[in-house]
């Protein structure tokens, strides 16, 4: 926001009122200036599984993670291998100097075509709303996707649920800010919601069913009709709100027992959505006692151990 000092008039500042409200062109007047991304890792910082996933011949629709929060399905017959990849550090083109960006590869090709999504916690979140998806992308050579949409009411095996149809984009080889802004219908009357397990899906679909390779950068969802600049939100932020969904668990806080039977409970680094499934990778410790929002406990014999690939995930 310009601040103009004049000797006459003394301090004036345009876009501030009378009443105190500031208006710009860079944001949407009345939404929080903080958070507007509803999504998370849109920047792609945050690996806790890994850094490169490759699923081959899956033979169903199931999804997979390897960036936290964005999951993708290699459908039937395809080969999917899903990486982290650097930026050049001298590079200018994409904005605010991302270290990162997202690469999905399709090496082994069929119908249909993977996809590539995250789902957003409460269906009812933005529903009834306009929107605006704002992303960066590149692929190897020129490929069309479409971004839409899809609540998901909570139901076992996925019914109802009700699509929304967003955008085609024609992706060319070089970095380029593609939009769309959609207006979501409002819920209808009498779908039964499952609290714990709705959501709101966006999805970056592949409209072929040939072999390609597609790169992804600084996404970002938002209310209202204009895709604002990128919100950078601390690296330890984004982080927290990772791992309400998936956690890499490590260190005891608690040693209840003898030599030969030991409980030994492990406190999350943040309360997750829902009370989550627990891999312990120890062999010795794969009873588990509970697992709560908190935390998780599991018993065993030997020596007191948690595996290094033990994991909690309350992922959607």
């Amino acid at each position: 926001m310009p601040i103009t000092l004049n000797g006459t008039t003394g301090i004036s500042t345009p876009n501030l009122d009378s009443a105190g409200t500031v208006t710009t062109t860079n944001l949407v007047n009345g939404t929080p200036l903080a958070f507007r991304n509803k999504i998370i890792n849109g920047n792609f910082d945050i690996w806790q599984r890994g850094t490169t996933l490759t699923v081959s011949n899956n033979g169903s629709f199931a999804g997979f993670y390897i960036a936290d929060r964005w999951g993708f399905s290699p459908n039937v017959n395809s080969t999917v291998t899903v990486s982290r990849q650097d930026f050049d550090i001298f590079q200018t083109t994409v904005p605010n100097n991302p270290r990162h960006f997202l690469r999905f590869q399709k090496t082994v090709g069929s119908a249909p075509a993977p996809a590539l999504y995250q789902r957003m916690e409460n269906v009812r979140l933005l529903a009834g709303k306009t929107i605006t998806l704002s992303f960066w992308a590149k692929a190897a050579a020129p490929l069309t996707i479409s971004t839409d949409g899809t609540y998901w009411y909570g139901n076992p095996g996925g019914s109802p649920q009700t699509t929304v149809t967003g955008q085609t984009h024609n992706i060319t080889t070089t970095w380029t800010k593609y939009t769309t802004t959609i207006t979501l219908p409002v819920i209808a009357s009498g779908l039964s919601v499952i609290e714990e397990n709705n959501f709101f899906q966006i999805v970056f679909n592949f409209q072929t069913s040939s072999t390609f390779t597609f790169d992804i950068a600084q996404v970002q969802l938002e209310e209202g009709s204009v895709a604002t600049p990128f919100e950078l939100r601390p690296i330890g932020t984004e982080l927290a709100l990772c791992q309400r969904y998936y956690e890499k668990l490590s260190g005891p806080i608690q040693d209840n027992g003898s030599s030969t039977t030991a409980v030994m409970t492990w406190q999350f680094k943040e309360r997750k959505r829902a009370i989550p499934t627990c891999v312990n990778t120890d062999i010795s410790y794969q009873t588990l006692v509970r697992a709560t929002l908190d935390n998780v406990a599991w018993s065993g014999s030997g020596v007191v151990a948690i595996g290094n690939d033990s994991t909690a995930s309350a992922e959607l």
